[in-house]
C-alpha cells in the first residue's frame, strides 16, 4: 500500500482487527478491515473475472491512478490506495510497527529483505 501521498508501495495492506466481547449471550462487537482501500482477495477475485476495480483505489507501477488489478497482484508492481486517505496510512503505517515491535522482527521497509508484493499478497 502506497501511505497518503505516496506513489510507490511502502506499507503493507494490513488487516485491522478489533472485538469487544459481549455478556449475556449477546453476540459481540467485531471490526475486521484492511487498511486500504480495497482488500488483497477482492483485487485477486476481479483480476481472475477480468474486471477492473472501482477508481481510487490502485496506482500503477509508475505511481498514476488504474483500475487494472493486475498492477495489485504482482509484476509490474503497482500499490494500493489506503483507505481513508491519510487515516488508512496512519493505521497501516502503525500496524506495520507495532506488528514488528511485537514480533522482535523489522518493518516492511525496502531493505529489511521482507518486501512489499511478494511475500504480502
Amino acid at each position: 500500500m502506497a501511505p497518503f501521498g505516496g506513489l510507490q508501495a511502502r506499507l503493507a495492506s494490513n488487516p485491522f482487527c478489533l472485538a469487544y466481547p459481549a455478556m449475556d449471550g449477546q453476540a459481540p462487537v467485531v471490526l475486521d478491515a484492511a487498511t486500504a482501500a480495497v482488500a488483497v482477495g477482492k483485487a485477486r477475485v476481479a483480476r481472475a473475472n477480468h474486471q477492473p476495480l472501482p477508481p481510487g483505489m490502485l496506482l500503477d507501477d509508475t505511481g498514476q491512478p488504474t483500475t487494472d488489478p493486475r498492477y495489485a497482484l504482482g509484476d509490474p508492481q503497482g500499490a494500493f490506495l489506503p483507505f481513508g486517505l491519510h487515516k488508512g496510512s496512519g493505521l497501516g503505517l502503525f500496524c506495520d510497527l507495532f506488528a514488528g515491535a511485537l514480533m522482535g522482527g523489522e518493518t516492511i521497509q525496502p531493505g529489511n529483505g521482507n518486501q512489499i508484493g511478494r511475500a504480502h499478497v
